[in-house]
């Protein structure tokens, strides 16, 4: 069976059943058969579309998972848990290594989702971290998006607090006009934007990773110089009065210091013999001004 072949299938029945309703349709001796026939069969079509053509389509991507399963994960994972001693490596608790799989099978392909499960499964392994692959993880990651799971990776690697801002017209919050703007920057060094990074930060906190605030700010005298150069900060700018910044704090949380070391995003795996395998990195000690906090 050739790997389109089930969605083949799903479809030609689908056509067929068509036909039959058209015969129906325009033969009278047939009609009053048809209008039984027809309400069957529409049945059938409405079950093909809501119910077979996607187990079709999840059938092709399982056999595209299949190849990958043959030819790459063994090695993947291999690289991964390589320098953990022979005495600790364990097999994964199913609630951790199962549903991770689960996962792989629809996201191999997105390189930042992979590394994620295979870190995961890998910290699973090892018997004397193990504990720290919690199976709350893999659902977060089943609910990242593949380009989201690469900013939140490059955030989890860094400061425990950042700076964050809201844009607004008015002291008041319900006058905002920007929400969650940090200091992402491409790689080129130029500011980062897109409309979509505010709903990642609000998915982050929804997870538990982050905490967010305005309650209070970074008392650093530089935390926020970088806002008046961001394109959100400049398309407003030119009003006729200059838009109100409400600073905040975006903090990783506890949940989030733990999923950012099961997954590989802030200690890397130490050479075999070396105590603890994840070294947390250290933290910036970043003052935090409450002082206007009644």
């Amino acid at each position: 069976m050739t790997q389109d072949q089930p969605l083949k299938n799903a479809k030609a029945i689908v056509n067929l059943t068509t036909d039959i309703m058209q015969i129906a349709k325009e033969n009278p001796d047939a009609q009053e058969a048809g209008q039984y026939a027809a309400k069957s069969l529409k049945i059938v079509a409405q079950t093909v579309h809501t119910v077979l053509l996607p187990l079709a389509a999840a059938n092709f991507a399982i056999l595209h998972f299949a190849d990958y399963m043959k030819n790459k994960f063994e090695k993947e994972l291999a690289d991964l848990t390589g320098t953990i001693p022979p005495e600790s490596l364990i097999s994964p608790k199913p609630s951790v290594a199962g549903p991770a799989i689960q996962g792989l099978a629809f996201t191999h392909e997105e390189q930042s989702l992979k590394d994620m499960y295979l870190n995961l499964i890998a910290t699973a392994m090892d018997g004397r971290i193990s504990e720290r692959a919690h199976p709350a993880f893999v659902e977060i990651v089943k609910q990242l998006d593949g380009r989201e799971a690469n900013t939140l990776r490059s955030l989890l690697r860094g400061s425990e607090m950042l700076a964050i801002v809201e844009i607004r017209t008015s002291e008041s919050a319900w006058n905002v006009l920007e929400r969650n703007i940090i200091d992402l920057k491409r790689p080129s060094g130029e500011p980062a934007v897109s409309p979509e990074y505010a709903v990642w930060i609000d998915n982050w906190v929804r997870l538990g990773l982050f905490e967010l605030t305005f309650m209070s700010f970074l008392s650093s005298p530089h935390a926020y110089d970088w806002v008046e150069s961001r394109p959100e900060y400049q398309l407003y700018k030119g009003d006729n009065a200059l838009p109100i910044l409400a600073k905040g704090v975006l903090k990783r949380t506890s949940f989030g210091d733990q999923f950012a070391e099961a997954i590989g995003a802030r200690t890397a795996r130490a050479a075999a013999g070396q105590i603890p395998l994840f070294r947390p990195e250290p933290r910036a000690k970043t003052p935090v001004d409450n002082s206007h906090v009644t």
